[in-house]
């Protein structure tokens, strides 16, 4: 034993060289050499523990730690969780955090609970950390508090978040370096202050080509591409065609590149399969085989994950694979059961078949997609897009009046919006229902005058529904409205002409009353007001230039879904 022992020193100082010189091969070597001469050396053990880290052998590293409670009386407990943080086992690494309070622990787990998606945790201990250390890494943790920022408006739950709250955190963060500046960027994206992020972005831009002057262009590449991918988004969630072409240039170029970021090539190669939509199906293959891959799941947010799952299944429809669209939505569906776009895209796989019989349900479109959408529809009633689809589908068929009911499911501040009201109308004047027009008009301008009487959407239905009976002939109808207008509007010249005309078919002496509110020059309104009152949906839909437009599609954040 003597002469084993004799041998140790000799070791321990060929092992501290190497320490020194960051050989970590050769660490690992000596310690080992170390152990076997004799097992209870903690150094040693501490050594290995290093290289196996350095080295990258987080398994190994975590098989190797087991006995060290019971050999030393101290579990490395750091060191076992950045393993299992290292081979993605993110809560086991939680677990092995807890208790442990020392600076490198808490860091470690902010970490953690970042990957875990647990961003108002991480974020609350990363502002404990920047206001409680003092060290020459304050950056880098005001990067990575601002990281935690971003995260939580582009991923969190947006029930949870308090528009106020948000906004004054981001107002706080600090915006010294351009990885700061991204992630500030970042989260102006996620609040939906797209103009704010596009400036931030620039100056990222910016600041990491004044600080990276001096370096390889490769380096420079590698930082330059989260933000250029980001201005990308940015150019394509403009809808200008012109800039969704440079988008697209963009992401080529970043997904060409050599990069070591490989959850930024998945989410380029999602942005592209959206931006090729219904074109280039080979590339578009080829781009979402690429971003699914097992692989890069660990390195994408549950959000990214859904987003480039989404647009798989839209690869399979517009590449007529039908079985496995229907089959992958279905799947996803099970886990997310009320994500209309999943089911969404089986109402429009279900639409391009036949039925064995070669039935349909009119217009060539498939009875069962009718009646799938009908089915979620009876069992989730608030789904609003759903809605909308079913409607679309009713009127591709042949059925004007069915569309129109599904439509007036909606809640009643979408369905009395522009669009609808104008689609509405347009479903009911195919089928010369103007009862049914007449009926629905009243119900619109009742929810107006209920909820915002004084509203510029409640005069223009007014006078809409005015014309519109004027159009009828139904002219006592069209003076009642009117009137109700002028007493939102008075000395409407104009308005008051077209209720002359409207008394003038039924009630002449009215008619000669009510023109005396005329001024003298605008006299002559009244000959002519009403003369181009004819129903015309076009014409209505123009006057209804206002409020939100609804559609069945989805843009996410970074990763966008198909659309």
């Amino acid at each position: 034993m003597s002469s084993n022992v004799s041998i140790v020193p000799g070791l321990y100082s060929d092992l501290n060289a190497a320490v020194k010189a960051s050989e970590w091969e050769k660490v690992l070597t000596i310690s080992n050499k170390v152990l076997s001469e004799s097992p209870d050396e903690q150094k040693a053990f501490q050594c290995k523990t290093a290289a196996l880290i350095h080295l990258g052998k987080f398994e190994d590293c975590l098989h190797h730690l087991k006995p060290s409670r019971s050999k030393f009386g101290v579990e490395q407990k750091f060191e076992r969780a950045y393993c299992e943080y290292r081979l993605n086992r993110l809560a086991e690494a939680l677990a092995s955090l807890e208790n442990c309070d020392s600076l490198r622990d808490q860091e470690l787990r902010a970490q953690v609970l970042y990957r875990l998606e647990r961003f108002n945790e991480s974020l609350a201990l990363y502002r404990s950390l920047v206001r409680n250390c003092a060290d020459d890494y304050g950056e880098e943790r005001e990067a990575n508090m601002a990281a935690a920022c971003a995260a939580r408006c582009l991923f969190g739950d947006s029930e949870q978040l308090n528009d106020a709250e948000e906004d004054e955190a981001i107002k706080l963060l600090a915006r010294d370096t351009y990885d700061q500046l991204y992630n500030v960027a970042c989260a102006l994206i996620g609040r939906g202050r797209l103009d704010e992020a596009a400036e931030t972005l620039s100056e990222a831009e910016r600041t990491c080509r004044e600080a990276l002057a001096e370096d390889d262009q490769e380096t420079l590449m590698e930082e330059l591409a989260p933000i250029q991918f980001q201005q990308a988004y940015l150019a394509q969630k403009t809808g200008n065609q012109q800039r969704q072409q440079e988008a697209r240039k963009t992401y080529q170029s970043i997904a060409n590149a050599k990069l070591a970021d490989a959850s930024l090539l998945a989410v380029c190669a999602n942005n592209l399969v959206c931006a090729n939509r219904d074109q280039n199906l080979f590339d578009s293959k080829k781009r979402i085989k690429f971003a699914s891959g097992d692989a890069l799941k660990q390195k994408l947010t549950k959000k990214q994950k859904q987003a480039i799952a989404m647009n798989q299944c839209l690869v399979y429809l517009y590449s007529n694979q039908g079985d496995l669209c229907k089959r992958s939505a279905e799947q996803l569906l099970k886990s997310d059961p009320n994500n209309e776009t999943l089911a969404l895209i089986v109402a429009a796989q279900l639409a391009r078949e036949r039925t064995p019989g070669g039935a349909s349900g009119g217009g060539g479109v498939n009875a069962s997609a009718t009646n799938y959408l009908e089915s979620l529809c009876a069992q989730q009633p608030d789904l609003v897009q759903t809605r909308i689809a079913l409607a679309q589908l009713f009127a591709q068929a042949g059925s004007p009046r069915q569309a129109c009911e599904a439509l007036k499911q909606l809640p009643p501040d979408l369905l009395f919006s522009d669009r609808i009201v104008s689609a509405v109308m347009r479903l009911y004047a195919s089928v010369e229902d103007r009862d049914a027009v007449t009926e629905f008009l009243a119900d619109a301008r009742r929810h107006y005058s209920e909820t915002e009487p004084d509203d510029e959407k409640h005069k223009i239905l007014l006078k809409l529904s005015a014309r519109f009976e004027q159009s009828g002939g139904n002219y006592p109808a069209a003076a009642a409205l009117y009137s109700e207008l002028l007493q939102l509007t008075p000395n409407d010249q104009r308005l008051i002409a077209s209720l002359v005309h409207a008394y003038a078919q039924f009630d002449p002496p009215k008619a000669e009353e009510t023109s005396r509110l005329l001024k003298e020059t605008d006299s002559l309104l009244a000959l002519t007001s009403g003369s181009r009152a004819d129903f015309d949906a076009d014409q209505l839909e123009s006057s209804f230039a206002f409020g939100s437009k609804y559609s069945a599609k989805r843009a996410p954040g970074p990763a966008k879904s198909g659309e």
